[in-house]
């Protein structure tokens, strides 16, 4: 093989996986998080203001998106703190649909 053969066959594969790109993708899905987590505050913050109760559908999707962050990093990686914040995830979604199921739709 020469040069230009080998350097073909690496990045075949080793795609998707080069370390600074993966690392820029780590920390926009971090920034991300902490953005969905300040937006669902604010938005909390004035419905409960605005219309004196809270909401829970937007608390619902947010812990549903990091629920399947988690599960993904989990499923992927193996590691405990992904698998415990996975767990954690789930349980708040859960939590959540029930109250919005419970006090939006009057279900349950």
């Amino acid at each position: 093989m020469d040069r230009e053969e080998i350097l073909e066959k690496s990045r075949r594969e080793n795609q998707y996986k080069d370390p600074v790109e993966l690392e820029a993708f780590r920390k926009a899905n971090d920034a991300a998080i902490t953005v969905g987590i300040v937006v669902c505050v604010l938005l909390s913050t004035l419905h409960r203001e605005i219309l004196g109760n809270a909401d829970f559908g937007i608390w619902t999707v947010d812990w549903a998106i990091m629920a399947t962050i988690y599960t993904v990093r989990f499923l992927k990686l193996r590691k405990k703190s992904d698998l415990v914040l996975c767990l954690l995830g789930l349980g708040l979604f859960g939590g959540f649909l029930w109250f919005y199921l419970h006090n939006t739709l009057g279900v349950f």
